[in-house]
């Protein structure tokens, strides 16, 4: 049964408890327990597995980088002047995301510098979508398709963080991460929507004569 608090007083009391006759002591170790059940649940009660959070942390850090890269040198090989300021933006908000992503491993005591196994898969996934090049106005389709499936994995990378930060009990663990989420969480929708409208529109005007 969930347990509603209500104010009685100075104090917050369950309902179920209001609800008992009047002759009923409402004394604290009755309510105690009761009590600590409701915060337990509002808080979250998952144990989190450090070595497998700092392994997801590199790899969120290594899918930041690779969208870094690619809005860096994407920005630079477009002539679309409206795509190429687009581009620049989304990559300064990425690079305060790697940012962030290096401060929070450092602030739960790992090392930003030091990649996981599958950080380093993430990081040969987007060099081998950077090798792909083409010509003219397909380039800046190809290159959209690449920072969308980069930026895509960014973005599940962080709900996965926000959803985690809601069902753990470790407290310090929980303020770091959703402290980092609100940073972030609006520039990745932001980024994901964008580019997905766009490379539509790209590839619909592509696919009709001139």
């Amino acid at each position: 049964m969930v347990q509603v608090l209500l104010r009685y007083g100075e104090k917050l009391w369950p309902m179920a408890y209001l609800c008992r006759p009047r002759g009923m002591d409402m004394s604290k170790t009755q309510v105690k327990p009761v009590f600590v059940d409701f915060l337990e649940e509002l808080r979250g009660s998952k144990e989190v597995n450090e070595t497998r959070l700092m392994d997801h942390l590199s790899e969120a850090l290594a899918a930041e980088e690779g969208s870094l890269e690619m809005y860096s040198e994407y920005a630079v090989n477009t002539n679309d002047l409206a795509l190429q300021r687009k581009l620049e933006e989304f990559r300064e908000q990425t690079e305060k995301h790697v940012q962030i992503l290096r401060r929070v491993i450092t602030a739960l005591g790992g090392d930003p510098d030091c990649k996981s196994e599958s950080a380093r898969a993430m990081q040969l996934k987007a060099q081998g979508l950077m090798e792909i090049e083409l010509a003219g106005e397909a380039n800046d389709i190809s290159h959209l398709k690449n920072l969308l499936t980069v930026e895509s994995l960014c973005q599940l990378n962080w709900q996965i963080l926000k959803k985690l930060s809601l069902r753990i009990k470790e407290s310090h663990i929980t303020r770091i991460l959703q402290d980092a989420v609100k940073m972030v969480e609006s520039d990745e929708d932001e980024h994901v929507e964008w580019l997905r409208m766009m490379l539509e529109d790209r590839a619909y005007e592509a696919l009709l004569k001139h």
